[in-house]
């Protein structure tokens, strides 16, 4: 069996350390020189455990103040529907919106084909930066029919979220098509998403069908690498 190189054996024994909760989410990791003492190796070993586990996204780096355990992925199941809202609300986070901009505009040639309408029909697009804990986690870009709901135009979706209004307008989601990428981050997603440019995030497209059979709805979501992990059963 050949065993693994020494800066890897040293960065499974600290990743062992964050998921036993010895290392807590938000604590600051003893220094490089620590470390270095503590597993018998000089710094340079031990710099090349903590930038792999810093690629991984389980560790953040910050220039000057030291490194620290990043916030635990969140696991995004892409068997059922449901809002974000919901989702994140069962994760334990406390969800919230920031309302980007919203646009009524025509359907044209790309939003009629993902919904089914004719060209010049209108549609409704709403752009939200979506949070858990205040912590910005994915940007949103969603698009219905803009006769779907009534009066559309009225509501604050940094308050209300489209799960409700289905709900409140007898719409049922039946089911949804998802198509995930992964993709490399710029701008404008890099800045709402606070992470860096070049990173690597997941790009989700879905197309979600009401109880007729015909799409409702279209969105386009960003989600960063660092936070999130999709996951799908199949049977």
């Amino acid at each position: 069996m050949i065993s693994q190189p020494i800066y890897v054996q040293i960065a499974d024994t600290i990743r062992r350390k964050v998921e036993l909760g010895v290392y807590a989410y938000g604590s600051r990791l003893p220094t490089e020189r620590e470390f270095s003492e503590n597993f018998g190796v000089n710094r340079i070993t031990v710099r090349k455990a903590l930038k792999l586990l810093v690629d991984e996204g389980l560790l953040i780096s910050s220039q000057g103040r030291g490194t620290f355990v990043s916030q635990p992925k969140i696991s995004s199941g892409m068997d059922t529907i449901q809002g974000t809202s919901s989702f994140l609300t069962d994760m334990g986070f406390t969800p919230s919106s920031k309302m980007l901009h919203t646009l009524r505009r025509k359907a044209g040639y790309y939003f009629a084909k993902k919904l089914g309408i004719p060209e010049e029909d209108d549609v409704y697009q709403i752009i939200r930066l979506r949070q858990g804990d205040g912590d910005p986690l994915s940007l949103e870009y969603t698009t219905i029919p803009f006769s779907l709901i009534p009066n559309i135009e009225n509501y604050d979706f940094s308050v209300f979220s489209l799960s409700e209004l289905y709900e409140r307008n007898g719409i049922t989601l039946c089911k949804v098509k998802q198509v995930l990428s992964i993709v490399k981050l710029h701008e404008p997603q890099v800045t709402f998403l606070r992470c860096k440019e070049g990173d690597y995030g997941f790009i989700s497209e879905e197309v979600v069908f009401g109880d007729a059979g015909r799409p409702i709805e279209f969105s386009k979501s960003y989600y960063s690498g660092r936070k999130f992990n999709f996951t799908s059963v199949m049977e």
